[in-house]
């Protein structure tokens, strides 16, 4: 069953946000739980230092640390002031607007296929990690830094939807992505490589 985070990413992503006309109802999910996971990660985050600041402030005004009910409900409420944070950060100030402040209905969009999404800034769900950058040099350290941002970006993709990253230089894969992140130089007016 979805949790909390689902509702306002489907309404958001189907309603406000369009996605790609040639993604399959299967992708379409997949990208939507992609995205949901993102979110809940953060306001987990986020949740943390407002439930450990809300507890500091609780002990300040009262002298001590507060009984287990109070603690929970501090938790309680910290989780969903995150979520509401994350939603209205990462997703409603996504929604275009008129110059009246009203929601612009989304253009339809294509010509962007699933295997692609990551050469799309609006459909890359997350920032490649420092762990992912570190592969990446590994990988291709012959190669420019725009080639290497690339590069992460589509590692970082690959790793989302379960699909085999390069390990080394010697990995076969890491030959074969290389035309394709020379694709998106090249729609970058670069060189490729």
């Amino acid at each position: 069953m979805p949790g909390w985070m689902h509702a306002p990413v489907s309404e958001v992503y189907t309603k406000w946000l369009a996605l790609p006309a040639e993604w399959t109802a299967e992708q379409r999910d997949t990208f939507i739980a992609l995205w949901v996971d993102r979110l809940e990660d953060e306001a987990a985050d986020l949740s943390m230092s407002i439930r450990d600041e809300s507890i500091r402030a609780w002990r300040a005004d009262h002298g001590q640390h507060p009984d287990y009910f109070t603690t929970v409900r501090i938790g309680e409420t910290a989780m969903q002031t995150a979520r509401e944070a994350v939603v209205r950060e990462h997703l409603y100030d996504r929604i275009p607007l008129d110059e009246n402040g009203d929601a612009i209905p989304p253009e339809p969009v294509s010509g962007v296929p699933w295997h692609k999404r990551w050469m799309d800034h609006r459909y890359q769900v997350r920032k490649p990690s420092e762990a992912i950058r570190e592969r990446v040099r590994e990988v291709w350290p012959e190669h420019s830094s725009m080639f290497r941002v690339l590069a992460a970006d589509l590692l970082t993709a690959r790793l989302e939807e379960g699909r085999a990253v390069p390990r080394t230089r010697r990995d076969q894969l890491a030959h074969d992505l290389v035309p394709e992140i020379n694709e998106m130089l090249c729609r970058m007016k670069r060189p490729p490589e």
